[in-house]
């Protein structure tokens, strides 16, 4: 049989086809031609929790700010919206790195936030406050100087009680990356309640002590006593403080970090969107800061004295208050973990305070059967002397700091426990506006104190003190914040 050269050819063509397959059959199959080698493979540890291994614009949806090139149309499954994209060897690594995909801010997504909070505070004291009420033997009379006077009130710093009250933060993110906000808080303070009283028909012997200018000694108004005149009465004390402050301030984000291998979280509801593993953020805070210290201390006394058929009501009062202008400045701390947060918080406010102190008395003396005849004036409040308002403004500096740990009870609210100190530089407080020098001729004439006293010469005593001292008030928070 002849073969034509064309023949030839495609006869040897066919047995080298054949031989191609079969020795192709023999190597290795990652030697063959695969259309995906070019294809970047994602690594899958097993190690992970099914949480953890899932894309990231699953476990925190919304979160997709900046998708990747995209042709085509999105494909809806379920809850989540899958994206379906031409790659191109322009963006191989970009499309299996989630963490990159991601312009997401670093935090809680939601753009709004409330929380309130119960205060449980303590404030500091009031030491500087002079002898109101003493006791002593008939001779003495009362006196601070004297050996047998013992000091009824005060015996220990005023307001050493803790007070209540609520705070309300809030604030919103203008941007969509949470850079940029602003931030408020209101904060009211019911201080601690001072109250003391005291009663006798005599004995033991009451007194309201004070230093006496016109004779350069101690001296005392009794209030009860067994000797001549007799007397019978009682003093009570009452003192209270109240504290306010607000603030605004606009926030800017410094510095952020989102930990790319943390510990992933463990049983955390389905529904919980926001999965933090380890998210710490840090921003700067700059605003305004108002405060008012509001304070009261108030003395009564009721004097009766058979021989005289009278009764004699007598008042003290002091009060102070105390504004605060300024700016502030300040740094914001927080760290999310899972269900857990940290948020720390210090600030410092420069500006003005006027501190405004108001001082009055009264004495009312009743006759039996007779007209009461009521006097401007009581003992360490007098007219003439330094009942009045009195004003003024002093540079202050109001410092604060709070710290405080949330756990989310849902993914949108939080339950959180905390600590907070203020500290306020130069307020007038009342129990340091008392002036314990008096000059009994500028007593009112039906005045218990006896004798009655002669026509107003001498010291103008007592007189209005501009005393100030540091203020600060600390304590525990249990609150509540809700996002949205």
């Amino acid at each position: 049989m002849s073969t034509t050269p064309l023949g030839m050819h495609l006869l040897a063509a066919a047995m080298l086809l054949v031989a191609s397959s079969v020795l192709g059959a023999d190597q290795n199959p990652n030697s063959t031609i695969d259309l995906l080698d070019n294809w970047p493979r994602q690594r899958i540890n097993p190690r992970r929790s099914d949480a953890e291994r899932r894309p990231a614009y699953q476990r925190v949806p919304g979160q997709l700010v900046t998708p990747p090139p995209q042709v085509g149309a999105s494909l809806p499954v379920g809850d989540i919206e899958l994206q379906s994209f031409e790659t191109t060897q322009e963006y191989p690594q970009s499309m299996l790195n989630p963490v990159a995909m991601i312009a997401s801010p670093v935090g809680p997504p939601e753009a709004w936030w409330v929380n309130a909070e119960y205060l449980h505070w303590w404030i500091k004291g009031m030491k500087n406050t002079p002898p109101l009420i003493t006791t002593s033997n008939f001779s003495d009379g009362g006196r601070v100087d004297a050996t047998s006077t013992r000091i009824l009130f005060p015996t220990n710093t005023l307001f050493r009680t803790p007070g209540f009250g609520g705070r309300v933060r809030f604030g919103h993110w203008w941007n969509t990356e949470h850079t940029e906000g602003i931030v408020g808080d209101l904060v009211a303070l019911n201080g601690p309640d001072e109250r003391f009283s005291i009663t006798s028909n005599g004995s033991p012997l009451i007194a309201r002590p004070f230093f006496d200018t016109a004779t350069a000694s101690q001296n005392a108004e009794i209030v009860a006593t067994t000797d001549v005149p007799s007397r019978s009465g009682g003093v009570a004390v009452e003192a209270n403080s109240d504290l306010y402050t607000a603030g605004i301030a606009w926030r800017w984000q410094l510095g952020a970090l989102r930990p790319a291998r943390a510990r992933p979280c463990r049983n955390m509801p389905a529904s919980f969107q926001f999965l933090p593993s380890g998210d710490i953020r840090l921003d700067f805070t700059c605003g305004y800061r108002y405060a008012r210290l509001q304070e009261r201390l108030s003395i009564y006394e009721d004097v009766t004295i058979p021989s005289r058929s009278t009764r004699f009501d007598v008042e003290d009062h002091f009060r102070t208050t105390n504004d605060f202008n300024g700016a502030e400045i300040g740094l914001n701390y927080m760290h999310h973990h899972c269900r857990w947060s940290f948020a720390l918080q210090p600030r410092i406010a420069f500006g003005s305070v006027r501190q405004r102190t108001r001082i009055d008395g009264s004495t009312r003396a009743t006759t039996s059967g007779g007209t009461p005849i009521i006097e401007s004036g009581g003992l360490l409040a007098l007219s003439g002397t330094n009942i009045g308002t009195f004003t003024r403004d002093e540079f202050s500096i109001l410092p604060q700091v709070d710290a405080r740990f949330g756990y989310r009870i849902k993914d949108r609210l939080t339950l959180t426990l905390g600590y907070s100190l203020v500290y306020w530089m130069r307020v007038a407080r009342p129990g340091e506006q008392i002036d314990f020098s008096v000059n009994p001729n500028y007593l009112p004439s039906s005045n218990p104190f006896d004798p009655s006293p002669p026509t107003p010469s001498g010291p103008r005593d007592p007189r209005p003190l501009f005393a100030d001292a540091a203020f600060w008030a600390q304590g525990l928070n249990l609150g509540l914040e809700y996002r949205f």
